[in-house]
């Protein structure tokens, strides 16, 4: 560019120096402008990721808990499965032991019809007459079945009163044993008379 003198030169000069200091001003002002958004971004960023870091934590408790409650859930199922087989052991227990105790109380009435099971023929023995039999009954029965069977033997030893002394003595003794497996008492029964008349 010509000028026409060195003022207008000067003049020119200095406005495209002020022209240029403006417009660094507002380079520079935008340079700020640019890094407040960069470190607001970052700022932003960084958040971001600790929210995803976080989420991921989350989301990897979030999954052992689940696969913790499928093996309690499995736990539980087995349980129960074991605790339905059991239960139906203890019924099937439990009706053998109902049909064991009713044939149990139909063999005790069966004993209780029959009162003395065995009568030895009576023997002299010294001049005395000795009346033997054996009661048998299912261990643990009722008292009253042994004082039964004692009343019927009584009963069966007084036809032998006519001939003999009134003089009556009866003693039995308990023996225990097993019979077919099944645990018994045997109670014998001894009967002495008094001398002949």
């Amino acid at each position: 560019m010509y000028y026409s003198s060195r003022s207008e030169f000067f003049a020119a000069h200095t406005k495209e120096v002020r022209d240029l200091r403006h417009h660094l001003h507002e380079l520079e002002m935008t340079r700020e402008q640019a890094l407040k958004e960069v470190n607001e971004l970052q700022l932003q960023t960084r958040l971001a990721e600790e929210a995803r870091d976080l989420s991921r934590a989350e989301l990897h408790e979030t999954v052992l808990r689940l696969k913790d409650m499928e093996e309690i859930r499995d736990t539980n199922r087995r349980d129960i499965t074991e605790l339905k087989r059991r239960i139906a052991e203890l019924e099937r227990e439990r009706s053998t032991l109902e049909t064991s105790n009713s044939d149990l109380r139909r063999q005790l009435k069966e004993r209780r019809v029959k009162g003395i099971r065995k009568l030895v023929p009576p023997e002299a023995v010294g001049g005395c007459l000795v009346v033997v039999a054996l009661c048998e009954l299912v261990l643990g029965a009722s008292p009253c079945l042994l004082d039964q069977s004692l009343l019927s033997f009584r009963m069966s030893c007084d036809g032998h009163r006519q001939s003999r002394a009134p003089c009556l003595t009866i003693i039995h003794e308990k023996h225990e044993g097993k019979n077919g497996g099944r645990l018994q008492a045997y109670f014998l029964f001894i009967a002495q008379f008094g001398p002949l008349n």
